[in-house]
């Protein structure tokens, strides 16, 4: 059985790791068959005793909810109702507990992939009631001895209707805590590992911390609404496995604390963890600082990626691109970052240009909405801090920057100060953002050169040199220092001592 993801993974991976079991003698309900060998996230709820609403609410309640991140909608809204729609018509048809069935390579695919096996005391009769139901018109649904398979395609219903053997040791352990209402399990497959293994995290303690997460053998967590915390435990194979996260954790903890006070997060016992004091803030807090850090990587990356490109660019053209494409008059016609598309994998949006008219042409302004993700800072457009379409990758604009000096396109041969010395783009503020296809970037100002460069609150802005490294630049970098940086060939040579966290 191979069904493709739902976003489940981050919404529970993240936090199951963290809750002390304390699980009741009671009988279990038999396991579907379609929960087999393959099987290695299973998420399931009861929602013949607890609507969408309620859960979502209970959700809220808890102290995980910082790393839960359920979304706040409000009851009015399309999303909502549909939702709750959803769960509704399910319940009218007889339906008692929903299972959601994943695998590891279907946390990245396609959505229309997704199914679900419903338990129902009567199939035939929940069957037919989802089938007369138009909403679900298009959906494929399967009646069997004791459940419904719902698919979004026929190709899927066979994927899910497909039983490979009895769900792994490690699975069927962690699934001891369905007598709760809500709930997840998973194991911790060799996928899992390489994703966590590779992620692109640095070498700080919080990195330290997460990259222990690959030692987990299977993790829970669980629940019943509304009078109950959430609760369950992460394995590992070593007692000492568990014991190293565990101090990791708290660690971690600690140095968010604001309390002042000494933060036992975690207890390790044997090869579990369990989490010792159920208080929100710490979680909070590691939360943050867990999700600043993946922000964090995934524009180091974006900006390496753009690095890259501008050098191949420089190998076809023997010179980077010039800051803005020209007419014949000299009018700025369009940005570096359209004449880049070509060595991003965009060479279809490229062609959609017309490149000798300015960006904001009838035509051209059509594509500011198409601008690829790769322009896009992670976490812009989820906290509404920059427009769509706007960019805050850019290059620094001085008379002696790579971009900035008049004359023919830089070429590597003329940044004298070298290429390790000198900045060729950065990620700016959000309030020095621009659309992507305009020529604009980032004027310096020499009385205050990090204007525009820091966002509000931060200490430090990322930067691409011109030799590709990417490095992380401080506030307390002193003005010359970071002057010297911008130029290709004002004769500085500034020691890597002199900056901050070199990447």
């Amino acid at each position: 059985m191979r069904i493709k993801r739902l976003s489940l993974f981050t919404f529970l991976f993240s936090f199951a790791l963290l809750f002390p079991t304390s699980l009741a003698a009671q009988r279990l309900d038999p396991l579907p068959p379609q929960i087999d060998a393959d099987a290695q996230i299973v998420v399931w709820a009861d929602i013949d005793q607890f609507g969408f609403s309620e859960i979502l609410s209970w959700a809220r309640q808890t102290e995980l909810s910082p790393l839960l991140q359920v979304p706040e909608l409000a009851e009015d809204t399309p999303t909502w109702r549909q939702a709750v729609d959803f769960v509704q018509k399910l319940r009218d048809a007889g339906a008692k507990r929903v299972y959601f069935v994943l695998e590891t390579e279907t946390l990245l695919g396609d959505l229309s992939k997704v199914g679900l096996i419903i338990r129902c005391d009567q199939p035939e009769r929940c069957a037919a009631a989802l089938e007369a139901n138009p909403a679900l018109t298009e959906q494929s649904i399967q009646p069997t001895k004791d459940s419904v398979l719902l698919t979004m395609s026929p190709e899927s219903l066979e994927l899910l209707a497909a039983v490979n053997g009895a769900p792994s040791e490690d699975l069927t352990a962690a699934l001891e805590s369905r007598q709760d209402a809500v709930g997840m399990a998973m194991v911790m497959a060799a996928e899992y590992r390489k994703v966590i293994q590779s992620a692109p995290y640095g070498n700080d303690s919080l990195a330290k911390a997460f990259r222990s997460f690959v030692n987990i053998e299977w993790a829970r967590v669980s629940g019943t609404p509304a009078n109950s915390k959430l609760r369950g435990d992460a394995f590992f194979a070593k007692p000492e496995q568990a014991a190293d996260f565990a101090e990791r954790m708290n660690s971690l903890a600690n140095s968010f604390s604001t309390k002042g006070e000494k933060v036992e997060l975690l207890t390790a016992v044997q090869e579990r963890v369990m989490l010792k004091n159920q208080g929100d803030k710490p979680i909070a807090e590691m939360a943050a600082a867990a999700l600043t850090n993946r922000q964090r990587a995934e524009n180091m990356n974006a900006l390496r990626q753009l690095a890259l490109a501008m050098h191949n660019f420089h190998s076809v053209a023997d010179a980077f691109p010039p800051q803005a494409l020209t007419d014949e008059s000299g009018k700025r016609l369009l940005s570096w970052r359209v004449l880049l598309l070509p060595y991003l994998g965009e060479e279809e949006l490229y062609k959609e240009f017309h490149l000798d008219e300015a960006w904001d042409s009838p035509h051209n302004f059509a594509l500011l909405e198409k601008m690829p993700v790769i322009f896009r800072s992670s976490g812009d457009l989820k906290e509404g801090a920059v427009k769509p379409g706007h960019t805050r990758f850019l290059a620094p604009l001085t008379a002696d920057s790579v971009m900035g000096k008049a004359g023919a396109p830089a070429r590597l041969q003329s940044i004298t100060d070298g290429s390790s010395n000198t900045i060729l783009l950065l990620q700016a503020a959000p309030s020095a953002a621009v659309p992507w296809t305009k020529p604009d970037d980032l004027v310096v100002d020499a009385g205050n050169p990090f204007s525009g460069m820091l966002a509000e609150g931060q200490d430090s802005f990322l930067a691409a040199f011109a030799d590709g490294s990417i490095q992380t630049l401080s506030s307390k970098l002193d003005l010359e220092t970071l002057k010297a940086l911008i130029t290709q060939g004002g004769g500085e040579v500034i020691p890597f001592e002199q900056r901050n966290d070199n990447r």
